[in-house]
């Protein structure tokens, strides 16, 4: 034996360290746009192999265990390795069992920690289970009642989270924090009245604490979001709010509460157009404040630029977009950090500066690894300036025994996402009661890709597939197909193409849509946010959305749905898409850059082309309505406001 067991626990521990080291950068470097689970898979392995010896402590291991399994989305691993810690550790780890469990908790609503939680029953059974069993052996104290919290909450014991929510704000600022977030769903359900005398006492006994945390803001929030509901208010003990007392409310506050109040979502995107005044009144105080930073001395340009694009008057008053956008530069001064070099080539596009806004794009997404994952890294002004090739869309396309339709829906997917999603795809779509015409386009080696479709699409009704083998094993080649393929699929597939993705779920017959006489007079339908429109949340609050114009190239069209057009021009228009898209996707291939946000890249390029010759007929999907996705056009209306990037009539 080469080392003593004292020896060989010493070296252990040194290794360990080494590793958790390790463990700990990987962790840095992990998130959703460049994860790293392979590696994290890697380091769980380790991890379990460290729990079969007795040397360093399997407490310790646990944590760290418990770490990659938060970072790899799965709860129910990470919350039973607390379960154990909280039933055989000691005081202290039974407490910090309880802390990293409530972290988790915290995060479970938001869809980027794990999508399977929020549509597997079972899964958020087994949370519930695992998390009675932390609170069961934790002390009391702040992190035990934060997780009672989250199971009142999932157990829908609204009443009951209240008070605990409540008793968390008198605690700790954070618990505030917990209050404030929980308030907030709950003033937008339909039952308030059941709730709200409960919710009025605890908000009376923690108001101290929530002004003392500096969240005025909050208070002023629900006094917009009940602005016209007198008896509300009048419960809640708040006086009535109008753009006159909002000014002076926030002539009291700091500018970050300012910039707070007016971030809260019942007056930047919620509330129609009756929070407008209110709105600016806080945007007024909040300009005036900027206007003391020294030049180049601090980094508010960016969250200003936020705010003010969220307003009616920035989009219908060119006059003071200009003044804005003029704000920005003084505030930016020479710094060329990544904030100042984003915000000022937005300010450039909204100008019409498309070069300068394109160097700063570039410039910034070279030197940032974060913003190298967004729109930045392939945002083009002018592709003929490149030699970049569009053979991308001239790929060899077997279409089986395809049968032209009137109309179809036609998504695109490789054989993997195919056989995870086209299921749910034309299950989705026929459980509306749509008789139109779904085509599914699958790239993979041709018997692989063939096969799966004999799997799903045995004796599905009226719907065809196509196959081909893509040149390019890339998330973003699978993402652009739809796009690529545009003069295949109108010659193949359908007079009138609508483009989807194939992760979408129909909440209504498509039919209608597809039908729409607006296409008849068009030659091509985008989703446009060209102004400012009031729709609703396609949830059971359908609350109140407005939804304005975009600052940056790559979110003025969104790519979630297009309409190929049969007519002449709609032809030329596919083809046009098709060949911008192949030659954005190229030119990132080639540079080895990030191609996130291509499509849409893409997309805008060519409506600018479009746009340009005066003669190209679009329909917008915003105007239109979609009968998928986040939104509820039904009731939904335009406010105002006009984006100087959209130059097309009508």
């Amino acid at each position: 034996m080469l080392f003593s067991t004292d020896k060989l626990g010493v070296v252990r521990r040194i290794r360990f360290a080494a590793l958790e080291k390790k463990r700990l950068q990987l962790l840095a470097a992990h998130d959703s746009r460049a994860p790293k689970d392979d590696e994290l898979f890697g380091f769980v392995t380790a991890y379990r192999d460290l729990l079969e010896v007795t040397s360093p402590p399997a407490t310790r291991v646990k944590f760290g265990l418990f770490e990659l399994y938060e970072a790899l989305g799965d709860p129910i691993a990470a919350l039973t390795l607390a379960a154990e810690i909280a039933e055989t550790g000691s005081a202290s780890n039974i407490r910090r069992a309880a802390s990293y469990a409530s972290r988790v908790v915290t995060r479970l609503g938001k869809k980027e920690h794990t999508r399977r939680y929020k549509g597997d029953k079972a899964a958020k059974t087994e949370v519930l289970l695992l998390c009675d069993r932390i609170v069961a052996r934790a002390p009391d104290g702040f992190e035990k009642q934060r997780l009672e919290l989250f199971l009142q909450i999932s157990r829908k014991q609204f009443l009951r989270a209240v008070e605990t929510a409540g008793a968390l704000g008198r605690m700790k600022k954070s618990g505030v924090t917990d209050f404030i977030r929980l308030v907030d769903q709950l003033v937008e359900r339909t039952d308030l009245d059941r709730l709200l005398p409960t919710i009025a006492r605890e908000l009376t006994a923690t108001r101290p604490a929530i002004e003392a945390a500096g969240k005025r803001n909050f208070l002023l929030g629900l006094r917009t979001r009940f602005r016209d509901e007198p008896d509300v208010l009048a419960a809640l003990d708040l006086a009535p709010l109008d753009a006159g007392s909002v000014a002076a409310e926030l002539a009291a506050l700091e500018r970050g509460a300012i910039e707070t109040f007016i971030s809260r979502r019942e007056i930047l995107i919620g509330g129609g157009d009756s929070a407008e005044a209110i709105k600016m009144a806080g945007l007024v105080e909040y300009r005036r404040r900027l206007g003391g930073v020294t030049i180049g001395a601090a980094q508010p340009e960016q969250k200003y630029l936020v705010l003010m694009s969220n307003a009616l008057k920035f989009w219908d008053d060119a006059g003071f977009r200009t003044e804005v956008l003029a704000d920005i530069e003084r505030l930016i001064g020479r710094r060329r950090d990544e904030n100042a070099s984003m915000t000022l080539g937005s300010v450039h596009l909204l100008r019409g500066d498309f070069d300068k806004a394109e160097k700063l794009f570039e410039d910034v997404a070279r030197r940032s690894k974060v913003i190298a994952k967004s729109g930045a890294s392939s945002f083009v002004a002018d592709m003929d300036r490149y030699q970049v090739s569009d053979a991308l869309g001239a790929v060899d396309v077997d279409f089986g025994s395809t049968a032209k339709a009137e109309a179809a829906f036609v998504a695109c997917a490789d054989v993997r996402y195919f056989r995870r999603y086209g299921p749910s795809y034309l299950a989705s779509l026929r459980e509306t009661g749509s008789r139109t015409r779904a085509h599914l386009h699958v790239a993979g080696a041709p018997d692989e890709a063939w096969a799966a479709i004999r799997d799903i699409g045995a004796g599905a009704d009226n719907v065809s597939f196509s196959v081909e083998t893509p040149p390019l094993a890339l998330p973003a080649y699978y993402a652009s197909m739809r796009f690529l393929r545009a003069p295949v699929l109108l010659d193949h597939v359908a007079d009138r193409v609508v483009l989807t993705d194939i992760d979408v779920h129909f909440r209504s017959n498509p039919d209608g849509f597809a039908a729409n006489p607006a296409f008849a007079a068009a030659d091509i339908g985008l989703r446009m946010y060209d102004k400012i429109r009031v729709v609703r949340e396609a949830s059971a609050a359908r609350r109140t959305v407005c939804r304005y114009p975009r600052t940056y190239g790559w979110n003025q069209i969104n790519a979630a749905c297009v309409v190929l057009i049969g007519s002449e021009r709609g032809r030329h228009a596919a083809t046009m898409a098709s060949r911008d898209m192949a030659q954005h996707l190229q030119r990132v291939v080639d540079r080895g850059i990030n191609a996130w946000w291509v499509d849409q890249n893409a997309l805008f390029y060519t409506y600018r082309r479009l746009a340009a010759d005066g003669v190209t007929r679009f329909a917008n999907i915003e105007d239109l309505g979609m009968p998928y996705g986040s939104f509820d056009y039904s009731d939904a209306y335009v406010l105002g406001g006009q984006s100087p990037l959209f130059t097309h009539q009508g």
